[in-house]
């Protein structure tokens, strides 16, 4: 990622380490995009550093075993299909998006975004295969060239708060939603965060709605003491 100014350059970087971490062990994942605000060519970058992130994710870990040396192994989701899109562009807002033929345009572009992370990551694993370091361009077979298009984001459009298209969405998710041994929560557990992190991430939130551009990005939090009171009548 290049940038004309180095602390912009620092945030993507660092967006894009973060983003990799987060959405690696996950089997799908979301770009949610508010379609009311412009997309400059910042903007845009960020959005290429979480596609390709996303699409490069492994999926969850089911079970963790031990090979011939005593290493650990982690064994990833066998029902995660290799051949599918990874992720989702959701534009979300749309009911704000006027004329509605905007909204398309909108669509067409980060569709197009999303569909060029994909064929980048597939020149990258072709000229790894091929030991080739030459910059040039990667030729794909028919048949390539269709796992490609399996791999291509869909885009759908959401009005979250009145709930308009959320359905298709959560529709999307149920068919590719496979058994687990093991749920990060118990049932009825709403959360596994203690006490102490719930409150440091709705500080976070609050900063981020609080401030803008880059100052959310160069703050260091640090919550020195946590106490439980009671409220007063």
């Amino acid at each position: 990622v290049q940038s004309g100014d180095k602390r912009d350059e620092g945030m993507l970087l660092s967006l894009a380490e973060s983003a990799s971490e987060s959405m690696d062990r996950a089997d799908y994942t979301l770009v949610i995009i508010d379609a009311a605000k412009r997309i400059d060519e910042k903007l845009r970058e960020e959005l290429a550093i979480l596609m390709s992130a996303a699409h490069a994710s492994r999926g969850r870990i089911d079970d963790i075993d031990i090979d011939d040396d005593g290493k650990l192994v982690e064994i990833v989701n066998e029902e995660n299909e290799e051949n599918r899109e990874r992720f989702a562009i959701v534009l979300n807002k749309v009911d704000l998006v006027k004329p509605k033929t905007l909204l398309l345009d909108i669509a067409d572009d980060v569709g197009k975004l999303g569909d060029r992370c994909v064929r980048h990551r597939g020149e990258e694993e072709e000229n790894n295969l091929e030991n080739d370091s030459d910059a040039r361009e990667t030729k794909f077979t028919t048949e390539e060239e269709e796992l490609l298009a399996e791999q291509c984001p869909p885009v759908f459009y959401i009005d979250s708060l009145h709930n308009e298209g959320v359905d298709d969405i959560l529709q999307l998710l149920h068919s590719y939603a496979t058994p687990t041994k093991h749920f990060v929560l118990e049932p009825g557990q709403k959360t596994d965060m203690s006490m102490a992190e719930r409150v440091e991430e709705i500080i976070r939130e609050k900063l981020y709605r609080c401030l803008h551009r880059e100052v959310p990005h160069q703050i260091t939090q640090v919550n020195k003491v946590l106490k439980k009171g009671r409220l007063k009548d």
